[in-house]
């Protein structure tokens, strides 16, 4: 069994300390929108004394510039790693060589801009957080494709159905959503089960998904099937999901199960409060 610290959340800052402005396909399903990914400041006493700071992001899906070439445009999850390290390296977030990054999954968009929900490659985001910071794990979105990477050897950890140890903490996961239509990254539902159970009895301290469980207070979506199991099999420690959004990113008390959504923003879990960022 790994090592584990049980991993909770006592405060995530009601509004954003940055924001990074990405193009986004429209809602009515052609063109684009400018759309604002929100950073917040999230505090927990369960950091291992070897990190300052661990990431959380997902489903990011948009590009950064509509106004150039289309061989130009960047996926917005590699430039948003790029602008966090700019910030750190003017001494507004902590230093990168001691922040771990987790990613949540559907980190790709059409780089043409003219429909949603596109399935595609999303190396480039992992590795521009995985060049720059301390580690990345992360699992796969159900738009996510990871074209002719060897995953096995790459540097990046991508988990699915499988658990891996960072800086002492004890991190699990399972890629993409419930399902059996033979699409990229679906599990069917016995086999997800199975599988979480599998992972529970190794106690992650961070439990990851791409479709996560319904909020324990049952007020936000989620996928009802998990959280019953999470609540089955008595599972007290962080949660982290996207796929479905949030108004409110964590649910849950601090001594037992929490859930923080990540979907369509990124928080940055510190020991101490980080204020509003003045560039």
């Amino acid at each position: 069994m790994l090592n584990t610290l049980l991993m909770h959340l006592h405060y995530i800052s009601p509004q954003p300390i940055h924001q990074f402005s990405v193009a986004s396909v429209s809602p009515r399903g052609q063109g684009f929108e400018w759309v604002n990914i929100p950073l917040l400041s999230a505090l927990s006493d369960d950091l291992p004394d070897s990190l300052d700071a661990i990431l959380f992001a997902g489903d990011i899906q948009a590009i950064d510039n509509p106004f150039v070439l289309l061989e130009q445009r960047r996926l917005a999850g590699e430039v948003i790693a790029e602008q966090l390290v700019t910030l750190a390296k003017s001494r507004l977030l902590p230093p990168v060589h001691k922040t771990g990054v987790l990613l949540t999954g559907d980190l790709y968009t059409d780089p043409n801009l003219q429909k949603r929900g596109q399935t595609g490659n999303v190396v480039s985001v992992w590795n521009s957080f995985a060049d720059n910071f301390r580690w990345v794990v992360g699992v796969a979105g159900n738009h996510d494709l990871f074209n002719g990477q060897a995953i096995s050897s790459w540097k990046p950890k991508l988990i699915h159905g499988t658990a891996i140890n960072k800086d002492g903490l004890c991190i699990a996961g399972i890629s993409g959503i419930v399902g059996n239509n033979g699409k990229p990254w679906r599990v069917p539902l016995k086999q997800h089960t199975r599988w979480l159970k599998e992972l529970l009895s190794q106690t992650p301290d961070i439990l990851m998904f791409h479709e996560g469980p319904a909020s324990p207070d049952g007020t936000q979506p989620g996928n009802i099937n998990i959280l019953k199991e999470l609540n089955k099999l008595r599972y007290a420690s962080l949660v982290v999901s996207g796929h479905v959004h949030w108004r409110y990113p964590l649910s849950g008390e601090a001594t037992s199960l929490q859930v923080l959504n990540v979907d369509s923003r990124i928080v940055l879990v510190t020991r101490e409060p980080i204020e509003p960022l003045r560039l």
